[in-house]
């Protein structure tokens, strides 16, 4: 659509509420689907466990399952929690261009020497709490259940800050305004879709 069609999707979530909606009133299936039943998941994870012949990762479900990883996340809250919860042992998150939010790689590019302070920065601004809303995570929660801190993230992306030299611009980059605190789960669902963000409202 942000391609080759006439206006972008932002146009079209902010006229209709969501793509989805702009999709269904368009004439056409949206592509997210809500309230799948469990065991429609977790059959699903089996099929292609069978005909992948291995535990699918969320590369192999995005490449060749017929659900995304969202609702496994949201319901089970993390991938390793779902291929559990179908009785198969976690092979482990892959990384590079095996993990699914891989867009190129930004080389041996660091976030830059203010990175860690601004980090901190985000995170107390922000309450030490994930910034989507209705999300209850915070940064006690987060380490309970990931076994990490909170990610701050980029809304706009670390790549559109770096110059055809490869130099990062750090200090636009980690912009106070450029980051917010979010838990695993929002974090790669925002990766996903960036630069496209989540409305906060």
């Amino acid at each position: 659509m942000d391609e080759q069609g006439e206006y972008a999707t932002k146009v079209a979530q902010r006229r209709f509420g969501s793509w989805n909606a702009a999709l269904q009133e368009a004439g056409f299936d949206p592509h997210t689907r809500r309230n799948i039943p469990d065991e429609e998941l977790l059959t699903e994870l089996t099929r292609l466990r069978d005909e992948l012949g291995h535990v699918p990762s969320t590369v192999d479900m995005r490449e060749h399952g017929e659900i995304t990883i969202y609702p496994y996340i949201r319901r089970y809250g993390s991938w390793k929690q779902a291929v559990e919860a179908a009785g198969m042992e976690y092979r482990g998150q892959p990384s590079g261009p095996e993990h699914p939010t891989w867009k190129g790689g930004y080389g041996d590019i660091s976030y830059g020497p203010n990175w860690y302070r601004q980090r901190k920065r985000a995170l107390e601004r922000d309450g030490f709490e994930c910034q989507m809303p209705g999300c209850p995570i915070d940064r006690e929660t987060h380490r309970e259940r990931w076994d990490r801190d909170l990610n701050v993230h980029h809304i706009t992306p670390l790549g559109a800050f770096i110059d055809a030299d490869g130099v990062l611009d750090y200090e636009r980059s980690n912009r106070l305004e450029n980051l917010i605190t979010l838990c695993q789960r929002h974090h790669t669902m925002w990766e996903e879709f960036a630069p496209l963000q989540p409305d906060l409202r």
